[in-house]
């Protein structure tokens, strides 16, 4: 019979400057005006999500949050006051492979938005004050989900760019 684990250990505060990337540079790619994105919804909503990470050889790896560990540090060379301290989430890694797989897994989305729930769930909000601050990737031609693989090549719908 299968079974379903639970590979937190723990959840407390740590210094984010102790935390070290996983994930390679050439793993994911984001642009200056994304990175700007995600720092504005950092300063207008809060840091709200645990990076999660786990410890070997007494250093701290992350392996969910890397993009926001690169938004705090260009926010604290901005000048903001950026807190020391946030949540970070242990997990029981098993070895490599476990990492990278969880790595992807964090990174993986299981369901689309469909353009009539956005436009309901966000009916009360500024639609333009979201697209600066959020980065929806979203393409409507047709509320299906359609299944992605690996190889496919994916492009922004508005402006080419390879995603």
């Amino acid at each position: 019979m299968k079974s379903l684990t639970d590979i937190t250990e723990k959840t407390e505060k740590i210094a984010w400057q102790r935390l070290n990337p996983t994930q390679p540079e050439s793993l994911k790619k984001t642009t200056p005006a994304r990175m700007d994105k995600l720092k504005k919804s950092l300063i207008e909503n809060g840091f709200a999500a645990s990076f999660y990470v786990f410890e070997k050889d007494n250093n701290i790896y992350v392996i969910d949050g890397t993009h926001r560990l690169k938004a705090l540090r260009e926010l604290q060379s901005e000048g903001v006051d950026v807190p020391t301290h946030f949540n970070c989430t242990f997990l029981k890694v098993r070895d490599d492979k476990h990492i990278k797989k969880l790595v992807l897994a964090f990174n993986s989305h299981y369901a689309d938005m469909t353009k009539d729930g956005l436009e309901d769930f966000v009916s009360d909000l500024n639609l333009e004050e979201l697209n600066q601050e959020f980065e929806f990737n979203l393409s409507f031609e047709d509320d299906e989900p359609k299944e992605k693989k690996l190889k496919e090549p994916k492009h922004c719908p508005h402006c080419g760019e390879d995603l």
